[in-house]
């Protein structure tokens, strides 16, 4: 588990806590390319495509970074 510190709007800092489970990269790749395989096929709603975009851009910037580290 990870703790980070944000500091509010008033000048306070807030703890926040952020869950992490370790998974295979493989799982994450193969994640990414159902995602990419799936855009394909679906008609997506406007309102659908940032919150799917923004999934793939953590999911390849997951998958740099490991790359990177070995």
């Amino acid at each position: 588990m990870n703790n980070n510190m944000n500091e509010n709007t008033n000048g306070n800092i807030n703890e926040v806590t952020i869950d992490t489970v370790e998974v295979p990269r493989e799982l994450i790749i193969n994640l990414k390319s159902i995602i990419e395989v799936v855009n394909e096929r679906i008609n997506w709603k406007t309102t659908e495509l940032l919150p799917v975009g923004l999934i793939c851009r953590q999911l390849d910037d997951i998958i740099k970074k490991e790359k990177e580290e070995e």
